[in-house]
């Protein structure tokens, strides 16, 4: 089935809206299964009329940047055709933490790959820094799914989930990434938020703070392992990674008793 091309938009402005195109944002908490959903270049849509939002985004583990051709605005709020159908430009990790799930709005005037780069960017930047704490009805929008179904998909069609992620092959990756123990970095990813209480999280010659950061530099890496995330240029991915601690073939590998063979 062809990706539609144009989404349905009515001829007129609804009363007290205006149409829009430009940037726009959503917040959201995912996990990680969800967020491997949004692989570049991937085209998903979105069930029912998309709602996003105009000025600072706020403090949101996940940043959605949409690009819309086409929408109505009544304030600071962005409503989108029923359906529209977007397609996957980025996962970007952000500076302060965090990640930003880069969309376009599917439309006959898709933006130039160049100008679209050039305008992100300057979005981005003119962002940059933490947010202030989201409102309720952030809260509500983004317990909702966002953009994770097929073109094809219908009324009452699951939410995707990727099922690329697994927890116990992002273990044995961050932990040869990052030299951390295996049982260190387990209990560091498995947690629910972000910093932990250091309690029990030493590691030789490694503090609380590096260990919890090392063992998420180790998991970001893996999700780039996956081809979920891209990056501006070579030099961003390399300061944000680093380079891995042990070899990586062997962090795939499993030994006797089930435990990680190292090099």
């Amino acid at each position: 089935m062809p990706v539609p091309r144009k989404d349905p938009c009515p001829a007129e402005a609804p009363s007290g809206e205006r149409p829009y195109r430009g940037w726009t944002w959503r917040g959201a908490e995912l996990t990680d299964r969800q967020l491997a959903v949004f692989l570049p270049g991937r085209v998903l849509k979105h069930l029912g009329i998309p709602v996003l939002r105009l000025g600072r985004p706020t403090a949101w583990p996940i940043r959605f940047a949409v690009y819309a051709h086409r929408g109505w605005r009544r304030g600071q709020q962005v409503a989108l055709p029923a359906d529209a159908c977007f397609e996957v430009w980025a996962v970007r990790p952000l500076p302060g933490g965090g990640r930003c799930v880069v969309l376009e709005q599917l439309d006959e005037e898709d933006c130039a790959p160049a100008a679209f780069r050039r305008s992100l960017e300057a979005w981005l930047q003119r962002h940059e820094g933490p947010g202030d704490e989201p409102g309720e009805d952030e809260r509500h929008d983004a317990a909702q799914p966002f953009a994770r179904w097929l073109p094809a998909a219908r009324r009452g069609s699951p939410p995707l989930q990727g099922p690329s992620y697994d927890f116990e092959e992002a273990v044995r990756y961050a932990s040869a990434w990052s030299g951390l123990e295996e049982r260190l970095t387990w209990r560091i990813l498995a947690a629910p938020t972000r910093p932990l209480d250091g309690v029990g999280l030493a590691a030789p010659d490694v503090g609380p703070e590096e260990a919890e950061a090392a063992a998420s530099r180790g998991e970001l890496a893996y999700l780039d392992h996956l081809g979920i995330l891209s990056w501006a240029s070579a030099e961003q991915r390399e300061e944000r990674l680093g380079t891995p601690a042990w070899p990586l073939a062997g962090a795939m590998e499993r030994g006797p008793e089930g435990k990680r063979r190292r090099p």
